[in-house]
This record gives structure tokens, C-alpha cells and sequence, in this order.
């Protein structure tokens, strides 16, 4: 069997879409079923067709050969789709011609998407509280060991506030866990709403929340605990018809380069603790 021959058996039996143009004028001189079919012509619509009329937007990289480019092509409807294509000199076979080798990656390009939003959902997940949408414990210590980094080169101060809801349990006894849901919720748009853009609100875990606050001193880390203290006490939580009355109280600890992080959080929570023994809904400083 000849050289042509063979080529026009792997031509013809080709997975992808193929083409054979000339080189020169760029006129499709021959196709495969393939080519039919994703084109949406017959052989006779394509043989002696300048190869650029089926191109979307001819470029630089149209005619590059060896190089896998992706193009837009038109389809007998006008429909254009994004295809893989590949150009390769076949003067061996055929004098002055080229192979043109398409294939449609619109599958692999929605794979791809959709694998890419999966990544993008499973990141989210894992830094993500799924009730409050805030940081959760995992993604706050992140943070805060960022901080410490930008502390020992920055020499700026950054103080962590802890805070609890007063009184969580009799809640959710006497109006359900719908009801500790919701208040949890609307504590954490509260807080986010109420900080600067640099800090970070967490939920650290059951009723907590765990505010970072870059840049900011013992005593600002208080101010921004009043802040929120007074505007959650002041805030109607109204849950199925029944308004709900809401304090929190808050350890404020400010980071001590003595220290190491997990020694400022049970300072904060140490704070915190003398706060609920004291009558709760009161920031209390560490010391």
C-alpha cells in the first residue's frame, strides 16, 4: 500500500475532525465524516471553501503549524463553536497542502468549568462556617498566624476579641435550635458589617465568635467590643413573631510578643469569663 493510500485511510478514519487545505490559497481541498458532522455541511458546501470562511476571527495563530490553538469556528447554523485545532505540513503526501486536525473541546471546557467551580466550592467549604458564612476555627487561626508573621516584621499590634451570646442555652430550650440558628446568623451580619475592611470575623465555635483586628491596640479592640455590644443590645431580633432581647459579652486581648497565640486566646477567654461572672453583656480588657 502507498503513502497516500495510508494517509487517506487514517484520514478518513480519524477520531477528529480533518481537514486538507492548501497551503497557498488556503481553499479546503479535502474532508472527513468528521468534519462533516461537526460543521453541519456535506463534502460538496466545503471542498474549494477558503478554510478562513468557517473562522470566526482569523489571527496571528490561525495558520500556526504544530501548535494547538484554540479557534472559533461557524457551523452551517451560524452557531460558533470553540475548537481545538492543529495544522501540520503533509507535503510528503501530498505536494504544497497542510492537515488541518480539529477537535471539539467544548465537553473538556465545561468539564473544566465546572471542575474549577467544585474547587472553588470546596475551598469555601473548608475556611467557610456553613451556618453563619463567616471564617470558621480553622480558617481564623490561618489569619491570625498571618498577623503574627506581619507583627515580627512590621512591629504593628493586632488584638483578638472573644464573644459569647448571654444566656444561649435558655434560648434555644425555650424557642428551639431554629431560634439559635437565627440569632447566630444575625450576630455574624451584624459584626460584619460593623468592622473595618482589615479585620476578620470567625465564628470560633458553638455561641463564639472570635473578631482578628490588625493594627489595633488593647485599648481599640475595646472601643470596637462596645461598639458591637451596644448595637446587638439595641438590635430587635424578631424570630416567628416573638422579639428576642440579645447581649453578648467580650474578652479583648491585645497580642504580647512574649507571647504565643494560644496564651492571648485564653487571655481573651480568661476576659471573657470574668465577664459572665460579673453579670454578663460587659467588655472586659485581659490582662
Amino acid at each position: 500500500m502507498n503513502k497516500s493510500l495510508i494517509f487517506e485511510e487514517i484520514f478518513q478514519q480519524s477520531i477528529n475532525a480533518q481537514l486538507v487545505i492548501d497551503s497557498l490559497s488556503k481553499r479546503i481541498i479535502r474532508v472527513n465524516k468528521v468534519a462533516e458532522k461537526i460543521f453541519g455541511y456535506i463534502q460538496k458546501d466545503l471542498i474549494g471553501e477558503k478554510f478562513t470562511n468557517f473562522i470566526a476571527s482569523e489571527s496571528d495563530d490561525t495558520f500556526k503549524r504544530n501548535v494547538f490553538t484554540l479557534q472559533s469556528f461557524i457551523t452551517v447554523n451560524g452557531e460558533e463553536l470553540s475548537l481545538e485545532m492543529f495544522l501540520i505540513d503533509i507535503s510528503k503526501y501530498e505536494n504544497d497542502v497542510i492537515l488541518v486536525t480539529i477537535q471539539d473541546v467544548n465537553d473538556r471546557i465545561e468539564t473544566e468549568r465546572k471542575l474549577r467551580n467544585t474547587l472553588k466550592k470546596m475551598r469555601l467549604l473548608s475556611t467557610t462556617d456553613g451556618l453563619t458564612n463567616i471564617n470558621n476555627r480553622r480558617s481564623m487561626m490561618k489569619k491570625i498566624n498571618y498577623e503574627l508573621v506581619r507583627l515580627e516584621r512590621n512591629k504593628e499590634p493586632f488584638a483578638l476579641v472573644l464573644c459569647d451570646v448571654d444566656n444561649f442555652k435558655a434560648i434555644n430550650d425555650a424557642h428551639g435550635h431554629d431560634a439559635g440558628d437565627f440569632i447566630l446568623q444575625e450576630i455574624a451580619k451584624l459584626m460584619f458589617n460593623t468592622v473595618r475592611k482589615q479585620d476578620t470575623v470567625g465564628r470560633w465555635g458553638g455561641d463564639e465568635f472570635l473578631l482578628l483586628l490588625p493594627q489595633t491596640t488593647l485599648s481599640g479592640g475595646f472601643k470596637l467590643a462596645e461598639n458591637i455590644r451596644n448595637l446587638i443590645m439595641k438590635h430587635t431580633f424578631e424570630f416567628k413573631d416573638v422579639i428576642l432581647n440579645i447581649t453578648l459579652t467580650f474578652g479583648v486581648s491585645a497580642y504580647e510578643e512574649s507571647e504565643t497565640i494560644d496564651e492571648c486566646l485564653k487571655r481573651s477567654d480568661l476576659a471573657l469569663y470574668e465577664g459572665k461572672r460579673t453579670g454578663r453583656n460587659i467588655s472586659i480588657k485581659a490582662k
